[in-house]
């Protein structure tokens, strides 16, 4: 039910595993794996893992301008949703040094 609302705001169903997994905490993986905490933020912004900066930057500021909450309305889960973007390209930003 909620990969079909997820559908419905033109996200990708992977948001909902990186939403789950900030609830979890994530995890770790063996050396030289992107760890699954990154493997859900490339998803969330719909790159793969070695994507351009330039890619993941424009993957970003078109999903920011689709979902940003001053854009959405009377969307209450628009701040949770831009909230859910702007972290995982936080992280991947650090993780990638760019």
């Amino acid at each position: 039910a909620l990969v079909g609302v997820l559908a419905q705001f033109g996200l990708p169903a992977a948001m909902l595993d990186a939403v789950l997994g900030q609830a979890q905490g994530g995890g770790r993986h063996a050396a030289g794996r992107v760890r699954p905490r990154l493997e859900q933020d490339y998803a969330v912004l719909g790159v793969p893992a070695d994507a351009e900066p330039a890619a993941i930057k424009r993957a970003y500021r078109r999903l920011m301008a689709r979902h940003h909450p001053d854009r959405a309305g009377d969307d209450p889960a628009a701040t949770t949703r831009a909230q859910t973007i702007n972290d995982a390209y936080r992280r991947i930003r650090e993780a990638r040094g760019f």
